[in-house]
């Protein structure tokens, strides 16, 4: 099963109620999250700690992997506040 941190409670916490993750920064450059696929609730955008000890951005669904875009080697998440 896929398990991490939920990003979307990531940037509820830092930037409030609203908030939304729009690009991470991994190994291979930014990538972005595009807004329809950040607000589609049956998906959870995770990150969690992958076997080489690496943030890595993930997607889930019912606690079972999901597709969606992918980031190795995190080093940078792009919160844009809510409200």
């Amino acid at each position: 099963t896929a398990s991490g941190w939920s990003l979307r409670e990531i940037a509820r916490v830092a930037a409030g109620d609203g908030a939304r993750v729009d690009r991470v920064t991994g190994a291979d450059g930014p990538v972005g999250i595009d807004a329809a696929v950040w607000k589609d609730a049956t998906r959870t955008p995770l990150l969690r700690v992958n076997s080489r000890g690496e943030l890595k951005l993930d997607w889930a669904v019912a606690g079972a992997r999901a597709d969606g875009p992918e980031a190795f080697a995190v080093t940078a998440v792009h919160v844009i506040p809510g409200g």
